[in-house]
């Protein structure tokens, strides 16, 4: 499901990335934060779906 790139539908995909990490540090907290808020491809957001957040905290708990 790919997700509007609205304020408040990112943050329903970064709620749903703190539900899913295993290990809620600091560290990943930011990473998930950096990678939903701020980094951008051709002006759009490089995660749009809960997919793509499902699989960053998947490498985010695996690595972590």
């Amino acid at each position: 499901m790919i997700v509007d790139s609205r304020h408040q539908d990112r943050d329903k995909l970064y709620q749903f990335g703190i539900t899913k990490l295993g290990k809620t540090s600091r560290e990943n907290i930011k990473i998930l934060e950096n990678h939903l808020f701020h980094l951008k491809m051709n002006e759009d957001y490089v995660i749009n779906s809960y997919k793509e957040v499902e699989e960053l905290v998947q490498f985010l708990n695996g690595n972590g």
